[in-house]
């Protein structure tokens, strides 16, 4: 058979369109449906605990530990705390969001006295170590002191210290308080609240990453940890805003503005079969039609399966380029495809048969001479 491309006729270019359409309708339903956040640690506990403390239990539901290191008479003199720790590893090359939430509570073993460090207090912290966005290592530390001065009606005193010597006013309680703490990560900030997870202790600016959280416990303190989470935004939670711009874009027939934004996510590492495929039928609708075969290839490279619809716009972008191989790209472009092949008699068009250079006007969206450039993108 030694047929011309030349022949697919309009109304195929038509059903194209059509069919552009109705993706992007559909397409927000595809890409945003993925998972914001995920959680990170492993799958035993989040937390890693200090290779020298002599007291621990490390499970998922709980870290129960104490420390049993007596404080030296020189620690005393200079009101030194002999700290044990255990903490969570956020990797600190990354900048993702993060939301951490635990809880600290029985701080106090049993109504035993503090033979440790030979008084009724009982020392212990919450720290956030940090790198600024000039690249600093630094931390922000909140020291609690758990006071037990009555024996008789069981009464307990509570303070915080912050790392800049703010105190907060002692709270006397007949038992002690579940302590919730909350570590939020977002857009250069951290924000640190205690109590009960709902008090804002510190507001940290000009933030690069969160490097560890980190609890500790001084001498002769028993605590428990319960109730972790540790969850970090994904690539496509941090795109996701961008990704619904470009949708409304693509809505309103801005195929320019949508290609843009889908940039933008790229470069925010959201790189996966569905914004390949969205910034790829972006340029197809432009008529930039390399820069579609571009994306849609790096489409069908992310996707194990449900490639069709890149594969069709592939195989139209490369018919409006005037290579015949786009024929079988269509053949891989699920029904669409085929029925576009079907048509215009091309099931059984072999590809490369045809020398003479033939212009696929059916393909080609009409375009002006300023199209036969990639558009400039927001950065």
């Amino acid at each position: 058979m030694n047929q011309n491309v030349q022949i697919i006729f309009h109304s195929s270019f038509f059903n194209s369109t059509v069919i552009v359409l109705i993706l992007l309708i559909m397409f927000p339903l595809n890409v945003m449906s993925q998972n914001i956040w995920e959680s990170f640690g492993t799958s035993s506990s989040p937390w890693s605990v200090s290779t020298d403390l002599e007291s621990y239990s490390n499970t998922t539901s709980k870290v129960d530990f104490m420390n049993k290191n007596y404080q030296s008479e020189e620690d005393k003199r200079n009101n030194k705390w002999s700290a044990k720790t255990i903490w969570i590893s956020t990797s600190s090359n990354q900048n993702s969001p993060l939301d951490i939430s635990f809880s600290v509570e029985n701080i106090i073993p049993s109504n035993l006295r503090n033979i440790y460090h030979k008084d009724n207090h009982w020392y212990w912290y919450v720290e956030i170590e940090y790198t600024t966005s000039a690249g600093q290592n630094k931390y922000f530390r909140l020291n609690y002191v758990t006071s037990k001065y009555s024996d008789s009606n069981n009464t307990y005193q509570e303070a915080c210290t912050t790392d800049n010597g703010t105190q907060s006013k002692w709270e006397t309680t007949t038992s002690l308080k579940v302590r919730r703490f909350r570590i939020l990560f977002d857009d250069g900030e951290i924000k640190i609240y205690d109590s009960y997870g709902d008090h804002l202790a510190k507001t940290i600016y000009n933030v690069k990453n969160v490097r560890f959280v980190e609890v500790g416990a001084s001498t002769g303190t028993h605590l428990e940890v319960t109730n972790t989470s540790c969850q970090r935004m994904t690539t496509y939670g941090q795109s996701l805003p961008y990704l619904q711009k470009a949708a409304n874009y693509m809505d309103n027939n801005n195929a320019s503005s949508a290609a843009s934004e889908m940039t933008t996510a790229i470069n925010k590492g959201l790189k996966c079969y569905d914004t390949y495929l969205m910034r790829g039928i972006a340029y197809y609708i432009q008529g930039y039609y390399k820069s579609a075969i571009e994306d849609l290839s790096s489409a069908i490279n992310y996707s194990a399966s449900n490639k069709e619809m890149a594969y069709y716009y592939r195989g139209m972008s490369k018919l409006a380029l005037n290579d015949d191989y786009g024929i079988n790209d269509l053949k891989n472009g699920g029904q669409d495809g085929l029925v576009f092949l079907r048509e215009n008699n091309l099931m059984n068009y072999t590809p490369g048969q045809n020398k003479k250079k033939t212009t696929t006007n059916t393909a080609k969206k009409k375009t002006t001479s300023s199209q036969s450039k990639k558009p400039a993108l927001k950065k």
